[in-house]
């Protein structure tokens, strides 16, 4: 149940890492030695608190309330969340989150086909449109797969997103990567996706 409530909430992105200020020199760079983890953000997108991703997940609506009630805990707060637009936003928010899991010692496509597993628990219409796959990331072994849900929040709006979800191994740790957005349109942001995903350093 640990590595499962972990997922969900990166489809909206030690384990519960306070996150640190940007660093002062590049106001774009999140960067945290602590668990060797470097992200540069596009210009204009925005870090996200750890009190606000808490306040985003509280509003979601998951199909499984036991999950529901872990993926809340203060204990899966993500590592890094960065949106496109402050938070609060109305709509789907377009956001990378990452999330550092310590000591998991599975592979990158075990790691995520147990987070597709717990997806597809706790969103109804949850559908793979690429499967898992190997891949690399930052010079590491990673996994990686797409697909579709709609996102249902406490107000009872419902909204159709895409996310593309990352596995990254370094040793017996995980990083796992969730990026989310609208599936169409001008929020669709595959660019902006890629060049956080290519800033990614992990060491």
């Amino acid at each position: 149940m640990r590595l499962l409530s972990l997922c969900l909430p990166l489809l909206l992105c030690t384990s519960a890492c306070a996150q640190p200020a940007p660093d002062a020199d590049s106001p774009d760079v999140f960067r945290d030695d602590r668990v060797g983890l470097a992200v540069t953000k596009p210009s204009g997108w925005v870090f996200v608190s750890r009190e606000q991703s808490m306040q985003n997940r509280s509003r979601a609506e998951l199909e499984d309330e036991a999950l529901e009630r872990e993926v809340r805990r203060e204990a899966n707060a993500p590592t890094l969340s960065i949106a496109k637009y402050p938070e609060p936003y109305p709509t789907v928010n377009p956001t990378v989150q990452i999330k550092h899991l310590l000591g998991v010692g599975l592979s990158p496509e075990e790691t995520l086909n147990a987070l597709v597993e717990a997806a597809r628990t706790g969103y109804r219409d949850f559908q793979l449109v690429q499967s898992v796959r190997k891949a690399e990331l930052s010079d590491h072994p990673a996994a990686h797969a797409e697909a579709t849900f709609t996102m249902v929040v406490s107000e009872g709006q419902s909204y159709p997103v895409r996310t593309s979800m990352w596995a990254v191994v370094r040793g017996d740790d995980v990083f796992v990567v969730g990026l989310s957005a609208p599936p169409s349109g001008p929020d669709a942001s595959a660019d902006a996706f890629g060049e956080i995903l290519s800033s990614v350093e992990i060491w």
